[in-house]
């Protein structure tokens, strides 16, 4: 986050090889999400 408060990245691009495990990576992104997120509405 910058000095504002706002999140400097809003999309990225995620590039993994097919049966490594992508939808545990976006579910724990997700998770990590709701946990810490500010509750901030883009």
């Amino acid at each position: 986050m910058t000095d504002s408060g706002l999140r400097r990245f809003n999309e990225v691009i995620l590039l993994i090889a097919r049966k490594n495990g992508k939808m545990t990576f976006v579910a724990g992104i997700g998770l990590a999400e709701l946990r810490w997120s500010n509750n901030m509405i883009d």
